[in-house]
């Protein structure tokens, strides 16, 4: 069931687009990849992308906790068999 799902959501369309791509032949391809508007498009996507990932993973653990303070236990107890303090970790609530 997983595998048709895959199929369909990312094999099927990756396919169309490689298919329209190619529609005029190769070299219609690479000469449209390679002309200036294309490789302008491609940085900034990639800029984008590289930009979105650094932010998403240095704001993403504050967030979890902005968003659900009560699963993140962050408060100090001591541990009944223990003379040490122990920090509670995340857990789903």
């Amino acid at each position: 069931m997983v595998a048709l799902f895959l199929v369909v959501v990312l094999l099927v369309p990756v396919a169309a687009v490689v298919a329209g791509a190619l529609s005029r032949g190769m070299d219609a391809y690479l000469h449209a990849v390679a002309s200036n508007e294309a490789q302008s498009a491609i940085r900034l996507t990639l800029l984008t992308a590289g930009a979105a990932v650094a932010l998403n993973t240095m704001r993403g653990p504050g967030l979890r906790r902005a968003v659900s303070p009560a699963a993140v236990r962050t408060t100090a107890r001591r541990h009944p068999h223990s003379t040490q303090r122990t920090r509670l970790r995340w857990s789903p609530a």
